[in-house]
């Protein structure tokens, strides 16, 4: 019997700034050293590394800091949610900045390829809203989903994982609940095998086409997972993004 292995997102080992303590609780971190944090805990085996890394750091340095650590990438998060990104990842007013932010996305999937980590997890953490009538809810849809299925057809041979969560940073996320997000899959899939349609446009959430499979698992119910032919998902939620 194969005993369990324990991970953690990287962030954990990085140096907090939050409003009450904007210059940090602690000295910044580059990715190696947190690499080596998370190293000096026996029990954990693999984890979830950000991306891009700190500065002047390789994903090579990368690969080299997690072997000498007994570590493993078991997944990439690319960071679609910094201050560039306070309008929005997928969901900006902006299609520059829309552009920019799956940019960064696809350079993480090559990074997923290279650390040969078994998904890439994207969570948008500004796609969303904080008061009634502030964003074009069909828009919101449209530009989300039909980010989401560029991203997927652009990386066929990786796994990426949707975090979902209700709030935070903005008072309404835009991927809120497992509900919302095996919708938003389902759109996605049900468009793959057609030209994504432009924004605003009603076919984007219709007519499903070939076959999907869904899964759910967990003791609370928190983690669905699905997958389709060449587009393979996953939804989960974190209270820690």
């Amino acid at each position: 019997m194969s005993l369990p292995r324990f991970g953690a997102g990287l962030w954990h080992f990085a140096s907090y700034v939050d409003r009450y303590a904007t210059d940090g609780y602690a000295e910044p971190l580059s990715t190696l050293e947190q690499i080596d944090l998370a190293g000096s805990v026996g029990d954990l085996s693999v984890v979830d590394v950000p991306y891009p890394f700190t500065e002047g750091v390789s994903v090579a340095d990368v690969k080299a800091a997690l072997e000498k650590n007994g570590l493993e990438a078991i997944g990439v998060t690319p960071e679609i949610y910094m201050r560039r990104f306070r309008y929005g990842a997928f969901t900006n007013p902006d299609a520059a900045v829309r552009a920019e932010a799956l940019a960064v996305l696809n350079e993480a999937a090559d990074v997923v390829r290279q650390l040969g980590a078994s998904y890439l997890k994207v969570w948008p953490g500004q796609d969303g809203w904080d008061y009634p009538f502030q964003v074009d809810h069909k828009m919101q849809w449209d530009l989300a989903v039909g980010g989401m299925r560029e991203l997927a057809l652009a990386n066929p041979d990786i796994k990426m994982v949707i975090e979902y969560k209700p709030r935070e940073p903005r008072g309404r996320m835009f991927w809120d609940s497992a509900a919302k997000t095996a919708l938003g899959i389902k759109a996605t899939h049900c468009s793959a095998a057609s030209p994504p349609p432009p924004p605003r446009s009603s076919s984007s959430t219709t007519a499903c086409c070939g076959p999907w499979t869904s899964t759910t698992t967990s003791a609370a119910g928190m983690t669905t997972s699905w997958s389709a032919p060449s587009t393979p998902w996953r939804s989960s939620s974190s209270s820690t993004p």
